[in-house]
């Protein structure tokens, strides 16, 4: 019932553009997120202009288990159960940070971390698409291979 009230208001907002930022414990909320996945995988096989996306904390190696990692191959799955085709999956932005000192090298700034987090997260991006879209679909002609990657 719930996500058919907020299906029906989304529809009547102004803006086709939509961020959700998940961070701290809601990356911990698995239902939650299940249910949202879901919800905005439905919402773009209905409504095609529409465009989502997430933003969620990374380290130096990306997206970290128990969390961000876990939510990015949701999407990725409940979008492709939806029938939504690859450029319809939503937008994975990186919350880059302030890393502590404890992480700092003598010869590297938060620049260095901040690309060494958003290279090493474009690397699980791609792996989990070619895992989920990786064979060969002849309906929609989406194939991936390693050098894609």
């Amino acid at each position: 019932m719930q996500v058919i009230l907020l299906h029906s208001r989304v529809t009547k907002i102004v803006s086709n553009k939509f961020d959700f930022d998940i961070e701290g414990a809601l990356l911990q909320d698995t239902e939650g997120n299940t249910l949202l996945a879901k919800l905005l995988a439905r919402m773009q096989k209905d409504l095609p202009n529409y465009r989502f996306s997430y933003t969620l904390p990374v380290l130096t190696d990306g997206l970290q288990v128990n969390g961000g990692k876990e939510i990015m191959e949701e999407y990725i799955q409940a979008f492709k159960d939806a029938g939504c085709t690859y450029d319809q999956i939503p937008v994975t932005n990186i919350m880059a940070m302030d890393y502590g000192e404890g992480l700092y090298d003598v010869n590297k700034s938060n620049f260095d971390y901040a690309k060494e987090s958003a290279i090493s997260t474009k690397n699980q991006v791609m792996n989990a698409l070619k895992t989920s879209y990786g064979y060969k679909d002849e309906e929609n002609k989406v194939e991936f291979y390693d050098s894609d990657v």
